[in-house]
């Protein structure tokens, strides 16, 4: 390939991705980047991440603690156990993970109780695409239960993730056609389109 048709083709690139994580001017709150390996998982919609989510609640981030590295018992001779083999880290069966404490304001969907205080657990994987999260943010958070480490993690790194203003507005952490519709709706609007 030739320096101009290079030079083309990273421009190109570099056009795509400014529109990619362009913000939507109505949208106080950051846009996250889609992550190249995560292009081919780009959930269709909000009912899509609702329908795979088996938990679903608005919360008050209380704490983000540091991470951890958390040991994973593997089955023996399972492909995971193979690969975390060949990848030949310092522990075999370890992973880090960093935990964020919330408080439950409502339950949308799930066996989980309002005014409790769970964890969820980010992977060390995709923790670079996922909200900065702070003490104080409300959100809404769709997640599925890990009864391995006794809290919740996000179906998807970005899309499950949805900022709350304080006037109740909400603000979608991922960028698509079909999330943009939801950003700058009211949570009720979102809480019925997530049921």
């Amino acid at each position: 390939m030739s320096a101009v048709a290079l030079s083309v083709v990273v421009s190109g690139f570099a056009v795509i991705m400014s529109l990619l994580t362009k913000k939507p001017a109505d949208n106080p709150y950051p846009v996250l980047e889609n992550p190249p390996l995560l292009l081919l998982a780009e959930p269709a919609s909000v009912k899509e991440i609702a329908d795979v989510a088996d938990t679903i609640f608005v919360g008050k981030v209380l704490k983000v603690m540091d991470s951890v590295e958390q040991d994973i018992e593997y089955e023996e001779g399972s492909v995971e156990e193979q690969i975390s083999k060949k990848l030949g880290t310092a522990s075999a069966n370890a992973t880090e993970i960093y935990p964020v404490e919330v408080s439950i304001t409502q339950v949308i969907k799930g066996d989980i109780e309002k005014g409790s205080t769970v964890i969820i657990y980010r992977s060390a994987l995709s923790v670079d695409y996922e909200p900065d999260l702070k003490e104080g943010d409300e959100m809404v958070f769709v997640t599925n239960r890990n009864d391995y480490w006794d809290g919740y993690i996000a179906v998807h790194p970005h899309a499950g993730y949805f900022y709350i203003s304080d006037d109740n507005t909400v603000y979608p952490a991922f960028r698509s056609e079909s999330f943009n519709k939801t950003s700058g709706i009211k949570l009720e609007s979102l809480i019925r389109q997530l049921k």
